[in-house]
């Protein structure tokens, strides 16, 4: 029975607990009803053809003068073609 007495006072100290994690009644500025997102029915629809991709992410936007070697590493690596003697890079 001792050992019972510990796991029951935790059991109920979680359930008092559950309060701050789950609210028992919904926030006066909660939406009555969440739409469900829109998904297409293929998704790679959506998806720019590889050269509009590449455009898109090479675009110089002025805020790195020494572009694309100051940009992030996925910018870095793929717009080596702005870079003198530099090409596009082919994944494979």
């Amino acid at each position: 029975m001792r050992a019972v007495t510990p796991l029951i006072v935790a059991t109920m100290l979680q359930a008092g607990c559950l309060n701050w994690v789950v609210p028992a009644h919904a926030p006066s500025d909660a939406p009555a009803t969440v739409q469900q997102p829109i998904i297409p029915r293929d998704i790679f629809d959506t998806l720019n053809a590889p050269t509009e991709m590449h455009a898109e992410l090479c675009d110089i936007d002025g805020m790195h003068p020494n572009f694309p070697n100051d940009a992030d590493q996925i910018t870095k690596a793929f717009c080596q073609d702005f870079v003198a003697g530099g090409s596009i890079p082919q994944p494979h």
